[in-house]
């Protein structure tokens, strides 16, 4: 993901402004959205795994692993499968709970803002909010227009058995 070579630091921070520069016009070019400058985040008070550097570097890592098949092509392939509920939603999460790459992690230690890092992309809770909000209902939905109604009553009971998404140590 970051090549083989240790990061070096003057380097790489010349090409992430040209990378940012090309962003930011491309994105003002196309009005989209207003462009925030990196002075514009704001890191004091937020919850370290909310980190903007370390949410984007986890999404580049997902996005690089599933770069062949895609991730939504592989959480389909599973929920087809119609393994029992339990088995299903550990091989899903086995799809988002991965570690971080050892170089992502020593590029993400220098990284402005970051004093922890996370042992896996996404964590648990986070994992089920992904299912229970997005997952399940895309494919409920793809199960309907396609006229798969058992597929889709699998996916109903998958919806009513599923586990709570918050962790009960946060309330605590």
């Amino acid at each position: 993901l970051l090549g083989r070579q240790p990061l070096q630091r003057s380097r790489n921070q010349s090409w992430l402004r040209r990378q940012q520069a090309e962003w930011h016009a491309l994105l003002q070019q196309r009005g989209d959205f207003p462009v925030l400058a990196l002075t514009d985040w704001r890191f004091k008070g937020v919850r370290p795994w909310n980190n903007p550097y370390l949410r984007l570097a986890a999404l580049a890592q997902l996005l690089y692993r599933y770069q062949a098949g895609g991730l939504f092509q592989r959480l389909l392939d599973i929920a087809v499968q119609r393994l029992p509920y339990p088995r299903m939603l550990a091989e899903w999460g086995a799809c988002l709970m991965l570690p971080l790459d050892s170089r992502l992690e020593a590029a993400l230690r220098e990284s402005p803002g970051i004093r922890q890092l996370p042992g896996v992309i996404v964590g648990q809770s986070r994992a089920r909010q992904f299912f229970l909000n997005a997952l399940l209902p895309v494919l409920s939905l793809w199960a309907e227009r396609s006229g798969n109604r058992g597929f889709r009553d699998y996916l109903a009971g998958c919806y009513e058995n599923f586990p709570a998404t918050e962790d009960a140590r946060l309330l605590q």
